[in-house]
C-alpha cells in the first residue's frame, strides 16, 4: 500500500509541482527581460483553472500531471543572451529546490521529501542535456543552439 501512495504523490503531488516551479523559473527570467506576454501551461487536456497577473498567465489544465510549457514574447525579440538565460532559469530553479529540499530532509527526515528532492534533482539534470525529440527539445538543447547559432561557444 506505501508503494502505492508514494506513486500517487509522485505523479499528482510531487512532479506537477516541481515542473510548475521550473516553468516558473522560465517565466521569472522572461520577466526580467522585460517579456510582454507570458503563459504558463501545466498539463494537457480541458482547462481547470486560469490564473494572471499583469503579464504572467498560468493555465492548469485537466491531466496537470502530463508536462508543461513556457512560452514568453516581447515587441523586440530576445537576444541570443536573453533566451539562454531564459532557458537556464528553469532547471536552475530546480537545482535551487534540489538544495533547499536537501536542508528539509536533514531537519525533517521522511520518503516524500525524498521522492521531491530525487524528482527536481532529475529534472535540473536531464534538461540540461541538449537534445531534440521530433516537435519537443529540452532547455539545453535551446542553450547549445542560441550559443552555437551566435558563435557563443
Amino acid at each position: 500500500m506505501e508503494i502505492l501512495l508514494l506513486a500517487l504523490y509522485l505523479v499528482f503531488i510531487a512532479a506537477p509541482a516541481s515542473t510548475y516551479f521550473h516553468e516558473l523559473g522560465h517565466a521569472l527570467a522572461a520577466n526580467l527581460v522585460k517579456a510582454d506576454m507570458i503563459h504558463i501551461t501545466i498539463g494537457k487536456g480541458k482547462q481547470m483553472i486560469h490564473l494572471s497577473n499583469e503579464k504572467i498567465n498560468t493555465y492548469v489544465n485537466r491531466q496537470f500531471f502530463l508536462g508543461a510549457y513556457t512560452v514568453s514574447t516581447r515587441e523586440n525579440p530576445y537576444t541570443a543572451y536573453e533566451k539562454i538565460f531564459i532557458a537556464l532559469m528553469g532547471p536552475l530553479t530546480n537545482g535551487i529546490i534540489v538544495i533547499l529540499l536537501y536542508i528539509l530532509y536533514g531537519v525533517i527526515p521522511n520518503i516524500y521529501l525524498e521522492l521531491a528532492f530525487w524528482f527536481n534533482l532529475w529534472l535540473a539534470i536531464v534538461n540540461m542535456i541538449p537534445f531534440k525529440w521530433r516537435e519537443k527539445h529540452t532547455d539545453g538543447y535551446t542553450i547549445y543552439k542560441e550559443a552555437r547559432t551566435n558563435n557563443i561557444l
